[in-house]
């Protein structure tokens, strides 16, 4: 199967998702009115395109690391990746536009999520993701140098 065929499945969640923006149905983006990531994964669009980004991330990993990638595919791949975030973020708008309110109150959910789904979608499929997760928290651990120490 070829990478945008992979990725179309996704573009017809967001499609979908869209049409319920449009018609100003929010109770379905939220299962309550408490307005966070966990209560908007439960939302059958939302959760859908989580797990599709995160199959075709992990399928794109372990083809990078059997080398069955060509440049072609990478193109594709990196063209779709942006897309997404693309879409995701004309939908979100979308929201903004519609109901400046409820924009207000689930602006940190969604943009969590369509962080969440662009760790799954890995800008750079090669780069082993123990070595960013080393590197990430070696940050956090590495002694700070005398002048950066507080007194």
């Amino acid at each position: 199967m070829g990478i945008e065929a992979q990725f179309k499945k996704i573009f017809l969640e967001i499609e979908n998702l869209e049409k319920k923006i449009n018609n100003k149905e929010w109770s379905i983006l939220f299962e309550e009115n408490q307005y966070l990531l966990e209560n908007l994964m439960k939302s059958p669009n939302y959760y859908n395109i989580y797990n599709f980004t995160r199959e075709i991330g992990d399928d794109i990993i372990g083809r990078y690391a059997k080398g069955m990638i060509s440049a072609d595919e990478d193109k594709a791949y990196q063209q779709q990746r942006h897309k997404i975030d693309y879409e995701l973020h004309r939908v979100h708008l979308l929201i903004e536009e519609l109901d400046r309110n409820f924009w207000i109150d689930t602006k940190d959910a969604l943009e969590e999520f369509q962080n969440k789904i662009m760790c799954n979608l890995p800008k750079d499929p090669q780069k082993p993701f123990w070595k960013s997760f080393i590197k990430l928290f070696s940050r956090l651990w590495v002694k700070k140098p005398k002048y950066l120490k507080v007194k």
